[in-house]
């Protein structure tokens, strides 16, 4: 079983385990990139806090979410639950709808989030424990409903 997110989840790579993260492209000024990669969360920051610089995001196409997913597959899960970003904040979500067609019914389970940054980290990082214990796709389609910081997070108890 795999988890996997876009990189609005806000996830540092020490909250990672269990978890693959597409990359959204940012542009800030004109200068596009990766967003964690060539485009940092500073830089985002920084462009935002002085108002004239436009910061725009585009969705991961189709193409790029089903790389990520069969990566996952290849890799020896079973199934993919695919965890993004809110459908009324971006494209993301009907990205991964599309990609998921490539795979067999039940294969790439893909969920809305309904929300961005942690309100998406947490629930992947719930639903990451889950298919790491051996939860399969519903299991970790539940769990992800819970919402609210894992259990067993030592920096939120």
């Amino acid at each position: 079983m795999a988890v996997i997110t876009d990189s609005t989840a806000g996830l540092s790579e020490g909250q990672l385990a269990g978890i693959g993260v597409v990359p959204l492209t940012v542009t800030v000024g004109g200068r596009s990139g990766v967003e964690g990669v060539d485009v940092t969360p500073a830089d985002v920051a920084r462009a935002l806090g002085e108002r004239r610089i436009s910061v725009v995001t585009s969705r991961p196409s189709p193409t790029e979410l089903s790389a990520a997913y069969r990566a996952a597959l290849d890799d020896g899960a079973e199934a993919v639950v695919a965890i993004h970003l809110s459908s009324r904040l971006s494209g993301t979500y009907s990205s991964a709808v599309a990609a998921s067609k490539e795979f067999g019914a039940g294969v790439v389970s893909v969920v809305d989030s309904g929300s961005t940054a942690m309100g998406l980290g947490f629930p992947v990082r719930a639903a990451a424990a889950v298919a790491l214990d051996g939860g399969d796709a519903t299991a970790v389609r539940a769990r992800r409903r819970g919402r609210g910081p894992p259990d067993d997070d030592p920096f939120l108890r």
